[in-house]
């Protein structure tokens, strides 16, 4: 008997082992503030990621994907969590994610993996609920140094992240990268940069109040300055790709690659992000490369995803790749929402209560000022009008009509599953002077 039970053990402490280490790697990774359309895989007519092009190529690229809100700490929660802001109910940057949502990290720890993350976006640090399952999270020691307002660029991220790799790694592993860059202020190397760029610390910040006026060629060199930050970005995200090669950890591993939200440049008058839900702010790349397997599934292959996706589709689609449970999400569509309190921002004249749908080609968008208690309707067709310029609202009002009710009943369903956030207080002076680096604050 006792030889039959130590056989049966050391099967099963085989079967384990191998289901183990079948397990492919996850790692997640987002670029802040980087929209779809300035990547050459999205049809940029300038070479500013040709590293993540050629990353697409090995894996799914969505070419229709919205973020759940243009700013971080809104929208974070729709990559990691499935939640829509309604839901989470994060308003201010007081707020934190409440622990009774399960993340990623929490999903994949229970499944056996060792999970790290490497965050350099001062609204994601540990106090706000962003390091729920996590092993390991580098924030709060990007932030804690002597000289409060430097960011951590793109090429340290990456050399900690492979030091951890040669150092502390065991597979199956989850990692979750989020860089700063190309977040403003636009600060790439020179090298990165097409352009003039002698004139570029004359701006004096980055926040609509300073530069959303400029006109002609300083708003070119602007961009060019942004450009630059992708260019950047992108040769640290071809060395990581490499170095995963080298360490034979590329090919089985689930790769995902977004941004947590776009950039506005002046085309409906506003410059940056967080203040609109207009598709410069909303529109984000999303390429996912599965290991290579024999999978029928036809989205688990390399190619085009033409069908819209939203932030909210990465959880559940990376746990039916994996076989595992994934938590309940609300069906609505792909709807977006911006609710930030007042004066949050230092551009910002009135909390932003702001909610759009899409849905057939038609985007609706209603933002309510609180100040004079007036509502805007804006119907846009963004298959014959992506750049969202001619509202159609007062002419198609039954369209109109139907797309209020299905935000109403959206914003129901998520009403029904909402935590309230947990209150974690105002901001410290290092954070504080974090926020203001990035154009947040004074």
């Amino acid at each position: 008997m006792k030889k039959i039970i130590v056989l049966v053990a050391g099967i099963c402490l085989i079967a384990y082992t191998l289901f183990v280490n079948d397990k492919p790697n996850v790692i997640l990774i987002v670029s802040d503030a980087t929209r779809a359309d300035h990547l050459g895989v999205y049809g940029y007519n300038k070479n500013t990621s040709p590293n993540i092009d050629k990353f697409a190529r090995d894996g799914v690229l969505f070419l229709d994907t919205r973020s759940q809100s243009t700013h971080t700490k809104l929208a974070v929660p729709a990559i990691i969590a499935s939640v829509y802001p309604t839901q989470h109910g994060i308003t201010n940057y007081g707020h934190a994610l409440s622990d009774s949502f399960t993340t990623m990290a929490e999903i994949l720890k229970a499944e056996g993996y060792q999970t790290v993350g490497f965050v350099t976006n001062v609204h994601l640090q540990e106090v706000y609920g962003f390091a729920q399952g996590f092993d390991d999270y580098w924030c709060n020691r990007y932030f804690e140094h002597d000289h409060p307002g430097n960011v951590t660029n793109a090429e340290d991220v990456v050399d900690d992240f492979v030091n951890w790799l040669d150092t502390e790694q065991q597979e199956p592993f989850f990692a979750f990268l989020f860089f700063i860059d190309p977040h403003a202020p636009y600060t790439p190397p020179v090298a990165f940069v097409e352009g003039d760029t002698s004139w570029r610390n004359a701006a004096g910040g980055w926040g609509d109040s300073h530069i959303g006026a400029f006109e002609g060629a300083d708003r070119q060199g602007v961009i060019d300055l942004y450009d630059g930050e992708i260019r950047y970005f992108d040769s640290e995200f071809g060395r990581l790709m490499s170095e995963l090669k080298k360490r034979e950890l590329y090919d089985n591993s689930i790769i995902i690659y977004t941004s947590d939200h776009g950039e506005a440049f002046w085309e409906h008058g506003l410059v940056g992000h967080g203040t609109a839900l207009y598709d410069e702010m909303l529109k984000v790349p999303l390429v996912v490369k599965w290991p290579k397997s024999g999978d029928a599934i036809d989205y688990f292959k390399p190619g085009h995803a033409a069908e819209p996706t939203a932030h909210v589709d990465i959880l559940p689609m990376l746990c039916e790749r994996l076989g595992i449970d994934a938590p309940r999400t609300v069906d609505t569509g792909i709807v977006s929402e911006l609710y930030l309190d007042q004066k949050v921002r230092i551009d910002q004249d009135e909390p932003y209560l702001i909610a759009s749908i899409v849905k057939n080609d038609l985007k609706l968008i209603i933002t309510h000022h609180q100040s004079d208690s007036t509502t805007d309707i804006e119907l846009f067709d963004i298959h014959n009008n992506p750049k969202e310029l001619v509202n159609l609202a007062g002419k198609l009002t039954a369209r109109t009509q139907h797309l209020k009710n299905a935000l109403s009943v959206a914003s129901g369903r998520m009403v029904r599953e909402r935590y309230a956030p947990a209150q974690r207080g105002a901001p410290t002076q290092h954070e504080l002077a974090e926020l203001k680096a990035l154009g947040y604050v004074e």
